[in-house]
């Protein structure tokens, strides 16, 4: 809501210029006018003032140790679903409705080098035909069936023929080890996967392991060789192309499935040793649908999405649901993240999802190609941005930006992104508002877990100062928090770990009583509240932040608390880091860093400093740039500078760091799919590497 004071300016300032217009003129008018707009810009005089974006349930009791749950502002009933939509059976028939004829699912055609697409018609006939041929082949309702591959436009078809038929849908990532592996297509009974041909020999690896899976189904390519090495394993295997054609000649109508029934079974990729399954049913997912689409504006078919992100991770799997609910289109990228830039600047999405780093690597390569440009368009770029950011701030239009200086930063996304989402972790303040700046597009920071069917809030995106929040509760959600260690929910602003409840909280973990019973907590009074292990503090405006993990947070031998996490987070705001690692000892004094620097800036600087250097695949960086004494003192002095200007205290600087050239994949085991940081298998690959920082402290 515009602030009556802003109102009063704005009239001012139009009074003022008409005078000095009608008195001397447009030579005096002209001028006068953009002085006084840069002074109402800066002055501060129309910053936007909004009431609180949430609000507490003061109809309930507060508990000893919590504070009252709150809701997003205006939802009075929670919702339980998206309009019209209870299952993802349903879900899809109302993007048929929408849509019929229009694009659904589109890849990249590999002799044309454009994108294809088939429409919302076309698709459903495929997933009935797959479905019809699911049944054929010996499945079903109730079982399990494996997705096992990239993501694809067959990747979705095997999914939503899934949801069509009562069978439930089991991702299985690519990143994951054989043992992993094993226990997840074992412990769901999984009977069928649909994979590629290049993963066949790990299917045939589990499979004497695995009693229940008897037919693999390969997207790609099927020859008498795939079939035979199948054979040997007791598996059945069939191209997509083959069952789809066995639906068609033995079709069967769609089996719908029920909100309660179990839709999905989601492997946690997390930090621990074991995946855990959680339990999705139709309808938690359609409850978080409705609390997506009521944050996107103007959502509707017309918006193309990009699909690179895993469809194994339920934050790609949620909003290709809600893209789908609108009958909307959705692209995927070929699979080679080297050919990552390319496909999306084909596609040209309108709604663009990605994590943190990606964010991160974007404003790292865009300040580096500034660096190289003469220092007076330097200053013209970031003269412009402050002033697109005070214009953002206080709901000025602010188009002409994106045809003039910031074109060609928008077009390494297509030109044509309007909305943009990070999810997976905490955004920094300084990403978020370069990319929100850069792009001209709504960017909002959302927050959930697996556990929530990927979302429990997000940040508005017409609120000044947008940054460093995790939101607002969507309108399926209520949130609240617990005293948790030393943050209490006593302290001004409250503190304490994140609990949400809701009819998108799942029903628990596969076959895990001890676990589900230990994070899905149902309280005296019968509520049933999600545990997330995130610290959050509620800010003045109604959002809240995430300021740390509850296991995570540690004390140093002084006493003082560290939240690894949040300083990981800062630090990578450094334009030389690709990754990095922060990690405390209770009997030490200080924090030691394991640092993965940038590529491209680190070859940049070698080049610059006549370091010679062995090329290594990026975005790995040569061992000679990581061993350079003065290469790691300026990264140290760039870490130094991130702290200060984020007023960090002195123990949460970082005097002891460690430059490895490795980039961090989930395939290395260190980060999840995500790119979220895995603390216990990082230590113990730096074991060595963090004792030798910590020498001669007493």
């Amino acid at each position: 809501m515009v602030s009556l004071v802003r109102d009063i300016a704005a009239a001012s300032l139009i009074v003022v210029v008409a005078i000095f217009t009608y008195k001397f003129g447009l030579l005096f008018g002209i001028p006068i006018f953009f002085v006084a707009l840069i002074v109402f810009i800066f002055s501060g005089i129309g910053k936007r003032t909004q009431a609180s974006q949430s609000y507490e349930c003061t109809d309930r009791k507060r508990k000893p140790g919590q504070t009252l749950p709150r809701r997003k502002a205006g939802v009075k009933e929670l919702k339980q679903h998206a309009p019209h939509v209870k299952t993802l059976y349903e879900n899809f028939q109302h993007g048929l409705k929408i849509s019929k004829h229009r694009p659904c699912l589109a890849k990249i055609d590999p002799i044309t080098k454009k994108f294809v697409a088939q429409t919302y018609e076309e698709v459903n006939n495929r997933i009935l035909n797959l479905g019809s041929g699911f049944l054929h082949l010996g499945l079903k309702p109730t079982d399990r069936v494996g997705i096992y591959a990239k993501n694809s436009v067959e990747w979705v078809i095997a999914g939503e023929s899934c949801n069509a038929f009562s069978l439930t849908s089991v991702a299985i990532y690519d990143t994951l080890g054989e043992e992993h592996r094993e226990f997840i297509v074992n412990q769901s009974k999984i009977k069928a996967i649909v994979t590629t041909s290049n993963l066949l020999n790990r299917v045939c690896d589990v499979a004497p392991k695995c009693p229940n899976l008897k037919i693999v189904i390969l997207i790609d390519k099927v020859n008498a060789e795939l079939v035979d090495t199948g054979k040997k394993f007791n598996l059945s295997v069939h191209s997509f192309e083959q069952v789809e054609n066995i639906g068609k000649e033995h079709p069967h109508d769609a089996i719908p499935p029920k909100p309660e029934d179990l839709a999905i079974l989601m492997y946690t990729s997390g930090t621990t040793s074991r995946p855990k399954g959680v339990m999705m049913s139709h309808g938690n997912v359609a409850a978080v649908l409705a609390g997506v689409n009521d944050v996107i504006p103007n959502f509707s078919h017309k918006d193309r999405f990009f699909s690179y992100l895993p469809l194994a991770h339920i934050l790609e799997r949620a909003a290709e649901a809600a893209m789908i609910y609108q009958g909307a289109s959705i692209g995927f990228y070929r699979g080679d993240l080297r050919l990552l830039t390319d496909d999306v600047c084909l596609w040209k999405p309108t709604i663009y999802a990605g994590v943190p780093k990606v964010f991160q690597r974007v404003m790292n390569v865009v300040k580096k190609k500034l660096d190289s440009k003469p220092k007076a368009v330097q200053k013209i770029f970031w003269g412009a941005f402050e002033l697109r950011a005070k214009l953002m701030d206080i709901g000025i239009p602010t188009g002409i930006f994106d045809k003039t200086i910031f074109k060609e930063v928008r077009n390494g996304l297509g030109g044509e992104v309007r909305f943009i989402v990070s999810g997976g972790a905490p955004l920094g303040a300084e990403c978020h508002k370069f990319i929100r700046v850069c792009f001209g597009a709504h960017t909002i920071q959302g927050y959930g877990l697996t556990e929530t069917c990927g979302g429990a809030s997000a940040v508005p995106y017409d609120i000044p100062n947008p940054y460093e929040k995790a939101g607002v509760p969507f309108s399926c959600s209520e949130i609240k928090l617990v005293d948790a260690g030393k943050y209490k929910t006593t302290s001004n602003p409250p503190e304490g770990e994140v609990c949400i409840r809701g009819p998108n909280i799942t029903l628990g973990y596969y076959e895990n009583k001890e676990k589900t019973d230990e994070v899905y907590v149902v309280e005296e009074d019968g509520e049933r509240w999600f545990h997330t292990g995130d610290v959050g503090r509620w800010n003045r405006d109604g959002t809240f932040s995430i300021i740390g993990r509850v296991k995570d947070i540690f004390k140093l031998d002084g006493g003082e608390y560290v939240a690894p996490e949040r300083l990981e987070t800062i630090y990578s705001q450094s334009k030389l880091l690709s990754n990095i690692f922060v990690y405390g000892d209770s009997l030490k004094s200080h924090l030691v860093g394991i640092v993965i620097p940038e590529c491209g800036a680190a070859k940049h600087w070698a080049k610059e400093n006549g370091v010679k250097f062995t090329d290594v695949v990026e975005p790995n960086v040569p061992k000679e740039i990581c061993e350079n004494e003065d290469f790691k003192k300026l990264v140290q002095e760039s870490l130094l500078a991130v702290a200060k200007a984020a007023n960090l205290n002195n123990y949460e600087y970082l005097p002891a760091i460690h430059l490895d050239g490795t980039f961090w994949t989930a395939d290395t085991g260190l980060v999840t799919d995500a790119m979220k940081n895995k603390r216990d298998p990082l230590f113990d690959h730096y074991k060595k590497e963090i004792e030798k920082l910590y020498e001669g402290e007493d």
